[in-house]
């Protein structure tokens, strides 16, 4: 058995923010299952911060070496001062109230915002209302952000229909002229293998050293999570 944090190796992905099932209503149930101390907490808008918190940073604070898509952990709240504190990496970094426009909850984020990091585990829900997201780019950077496991779960009939959803006539060219080169590279190789065995969902692992887990830089055409936004 795998002995996986919450905290630092278990990873949910989810392409929007809205509905049942999107980012903001997982991070929410997580944090009321999970994180269920309310001995010291601290609200900014329709978010609640609480001791232990996972959260995620959203703006760059070079000056103390904290940028953003960074991941940490609250590590005390000073309810009569207004501030509360993360530990970003070992560094603690101290919020004021206006400050905490910065901070997001981070039990589950975006697949946008997870491009250049990994995850021991991925948990990558998949549900019909995400569908207008759910493209092989998208699915291909979620599935390379888990290092040893992925487990994913909803509607998994959905998988077949995202990965063989090229956006357009070029990436279409573009996969022909890979494949008649025999693509060598081992990100395109982890990539094969999930589309030749999409048929059999039950247990994907990526356990491959030589799979790179860069920014991929792909082109969605200019469309982001936050485009779900209210």
């Amino acid at each position: 058995a795998h002995d996986y944090s919450l905290h630092d190796d278990i990873q949910i992905l989810i392409p929007m923010y809205k509905g049942i099932s999107g980012i903001d209503e997982v991070n929410s149930f997580i944090q009321s299952h999970y994180n269920p101390n309310d001995s010291k907490t601290m609200e900014y808008g329709d978010k609640t911060f609480k001791i232990n918190d996972k959260v995620l940073q959203l703006q760059n604070r070079a000056e103390e070496g904290i940028m953003n898509g960074d991941q940490g952990r609250i590590i005390s709240i000073d309810e009569d001062k207004g501030v509360l504190f993360v530990d970003f990496f070992g560094q603690e970094v101290t919020y004021k109230r206006s400050e905490l426009d910065q901070l997001t909850l981070a039990y589950a984020m975006s697949i946008h915002k997870s491009q250049g990091s990994e995850y021991r585990l991925v948990i990558l829900p998949l549900f019909r209302r995400f569908s207008i997201m759910l493209k092989r780019k998208l699915i291909y950077t979620a599935i390379t952000r888990a290092k040893e496991t992925l487990i994913m779960a909803g509607e998994i009939k959905l998988l077949e229909t995202a990965i063989h959803h090229l956006e357009d006539s070029r990436t279409t060219m573009l996969r022909i002229k890979l494949t008649d080169e025999q693509i060598s590279s081992s990100r395109e190789k982890a990539m094969e293998t999930i589309l030749a065995n999409f048929n059999e969902p039950a247990a994907i692992k990526i356990n491959d050293p030589e799979i790179p887990f860069d920014t991929l830089g792909e082109d969605l055409k200019g469309l982001t999570p936050y485009d779900f936004l209210d």
